[in-house]
């Protein structure tokens, strides 16, 4: 499928734009890896329309070709307003992507304690292995991270 005006609206944060084509749209629709209009919200920070696509029905936890969900990509550009929105309107924190990863891993890895601890707090486990067995807490434990260690266990 090309990218329709929508998704062009949503990278680039035209929200007049946006609104004008939001009715008329199929939600359901992806880009070329199979990413939907929410995983683009949220890597790109555009909160006020990632709140419009989940008040629409719009799929918080569809994945992407590579398995990861719109909260996949929110922790992985830092985005923590957008993580706390997908979290509010139930966003799963165990969907792993491709590689067995949750978003909690990419929170850790990246050093991000403020998106580790909020992922902590909405249920995400700090032990599950990933395809290559690590964990969150074991590569905390490798960086000698102790604050992270700490909250992790």
């Amino acid at each position: 499928m090309t990218r329709s005006d929508l998704f062009t609206a949503v990278e680039y944060g035209q929200k007049e734009i946006f609104d004008s084509e939001i009715d008329d749209a199929d939600l359901g629709q992806t880009d070329r890896d199979g990413n939907n209009l929410l995983h683009l919200a949220a890597a790109k920070g555009r909160e006020e329309i990632a709140a419009e696509l989940i008040e629409r029905g719009i799929d918080i936890n569809h994945q992407g070709r590579e398995g990861q969900t719109p909260l996949h990509f929110a922790v992985r550009r830092g985005e923590s307003r957008i993580v706390e929105l997908l979290l509010e309107n139930n966003a799963d924190v165990s969907i792993q992507d491709e590689h067995g990863n949750q978003p909690l891993w990419t929170a850790v890895q990246s050093g991000d304690y403020e998106m580790t601890s909020l992922l902590v707090e909405h249920g995400a486990d700090p032990d599950h292995e990933n395809k290559v067995g690590k964990s969150p807490l074991s590569i905390a434990e490798e960086a000698d991270a102790h604050k992270f260690i700490e909250m992790l266990t």
